[in-house]
Parts: C-alpha cells; sequence; structure tokens
C-alpha cells in the first residue's frame, strides 16, 4: 500500500512473522506483518497488523479499486478479496484512507474466496502494486506451530469472577471491568485464550459490529491471550474491559450472563469456566 508521507522502505528477506503459524520467506514492507491466516466455513481469512514509528496515512484498496489485495498459490490461481474488517476507513465497507498513529498498531481482517489447502498458498499481493511501497508478501508457509497441538492431562480450575461497573480504561471508554481468577496446569509455554461472550435473557448471544469485540460469527466477545509461564499458573487476577457502548440497549435494567470459556489456540474448547448472571442497567 502506498504511503501519503515519504518514507524509505527496504525490502525486507526472510521475514519471520510467527505469532501464530505463518512464515513469510519475502516481503516488501518492514510496517506490516500477517499475524494469522485460517479457513472458515467460507473463505480464508487474514490477519495482518500495522505499526510504523511515525504517523502515516496507508490505503487499504476496495475489491473494486484498481490496487485490491489477492490471494495466490503455487499454480497462479488467483483468490479474490471479498471484505474486510478492522481497518474503519472512509469508503464503503471500511476501505479508505487512514491515519495511522506513530507506534499505535491496527489490526485487520481481510477475506478472500476460499483456498480448501492452505498449504498452497503462495502470496498475498496488491494487484499493479510492485516496489517498496505495496503491501506484498511472498513465499508464504503454514507451519505446524506447537501452539496447535493439544496438551495431554490439562487441567483448569476455577475460582470466581467479579466486576467492577462504571469505570473507564487507558482510552477513557466507559464501561466495566471484568475480573477473573483460575489456575492452568500442564499448558506451560502453550497459547490459549479465555473467551467472553455476553447472553441476554431469552438465551441468545448479544452481537457486535465492532472488531474488537467480535469474533467471526459477529458475537459479543472479549478475548485474552494466555501463555501459561508455569506447569501450575495461577491467574489471581485477569483483568478485561467491556466498554458499555458495545450493549445496544435502551433505557432499562437487563439481566445479562456471562459465557466464559479457555480455548486452545486452534478454537478447540479446553474448559467451560462459568456462566456468571449480571444485571446491566442505563438511564
Amino acid at each position: 500500500m502506498k504511503r501519503f508521507f515519504i518514507l524509505f522502505l527496504s525490502i525486507v528477506t526472510l521475514q519471520l512473522n510467527a505469532q501464530k503459524n505463518v512464515e513469510v520467506g519475502r516481503s516488501t514492507t518492514n510496517y506490516l506483518t500477517i499475524i494469522n491466516i485460517y479457513n472458515t466455513s467460507s473463505n480464508t481469512v487474514v490477519v495482518l497488523n500495522a505499526k510504523t514509528d511515525s504517523t502515516v496515512g496507508l490505503t487499504l484498496h476496495a475489491p473494486e479499486d484498481d490496487s485490491p489485495f489477492i490471494l495466490s498459490d503455487f499454480k497462479g490461481n488467483r483468490f479474490a478479496l471479498i471484505k474486510q474488517d478492522g481497518w474503519d476507513g472512509p469508503n464503503n465497507d471500511g476501505f479508505g484512507l487512514i491515519d495511522l498513529q506513530a507506534n499505535k498498531s491496527k489490526e485487520f481482517k481481510l477475506y478472500f474466496n476460499k483456498i480448501d489447502d492452505l498449504e498452497k498458498i503462495y502470496s498475498i499481493t496488491e494487484v499493479n502494486c510492485d516496489g517498496d511501497g505495496c503491501w506484498n508478501f511472498y513465499d508464504i508457509e503454514i507451519s505446524e506451530n506447537d501452539d496447535y497441538y493439544h496438551p495431554e492431562d490439562v487441567e483448569v480450575e476455577f475460582d470466581k469472577v467479579w466486576i467492577d461497573y462504571d469505570v473507564y480504561n487507558d482510552d477513557s471508554e466507559y464501561g466495566m471491568r471484568i475480573h477473573t481468577k483460575f489456575t492452568i496446569h500442564k499448558m506451560e509455554g502453550k497459547l490459549c485464550y479465555m473467551i467472553i461472550r455476553f447472553i441476554n435473557a431469552e438465551g441468545e448471544f448479544l452481537t457486535s459490529t465492532s472488531y474488537e469485540y467480535s469474533n467471526d460469527d459477529g458475537e459479543l466477545r472479549i478475548e485474552d491471550n494466555l501463555r501459561p509461564g508455569y506447569e501450575d499458573a495461577v491467574f489471581s487476577d485477569l483483568e478485561n474491559f467491556m466498554p458499555y457502548n458495545e450493549f445496544k440497549f435502551s433505557s432499562g435494567d437487563y439481566y445479562l450472563k456471562m459465557d466464559i470459556d479457555l480455548v486452545y489456540a486452534n478454537g478447540d474448547l479446553i474448559k467451560h469456566l462459568k456462566m456468571y448472571n449480571f444485571t446491566f442497567s442505563r438511564q
């Protein structure tokens, strides 16, 4: 993607982006990384993160533009960009120019026509764009990261959950702070996630269009990635924040539930931790 400020970028060789399961052999950008690639029932999803050391303008092109992203396999087959989530640009469907502030991260997802075999992916590139100012990735490999294996004999002991209402987070958002206490046994060094979803009085999951607070099914959720540092890892006060504006309710009292789960890196359930009842009030 072309910057709207003059930046000098060097071609990054043998760039390793292994936060999850992706290795990139060659890239033309040093400020954008691929975090993850996975398949849903209908799409191949690429998760990327942008971060620079100075404030810049960056443009994510829509599928109908001249330079959209495409995904290609080793045989040269192309898989078109369908939509994105998390960019928050001014154009239709959130595409377009944004100002990325210095040292701030921007994580977003690209949804492509599905390639059934992820191991056949070769590149993710911008059409009609070649050079240091483009967001092009080549020699992509989907690796078998150890995080995706299920350790044997995992045990989880859940203790309690409690809530601080009517507080602010570091971004001055108004909401509630959720505290949990639990212990994970025999997961030392392995990635897992604690996920909190919200259920209304009718037993339906609340939904959200916010990238930060929703999953691929559009369910309102908080996701916290954990990597226990010990064989017996105690999380005595794990804090998460939920802004009140994510609850799309009018005035009144609402009886809700939090569905709290611990899952492996691939999304498989480790243990259901708690179904916690609480009341949300809006004046």
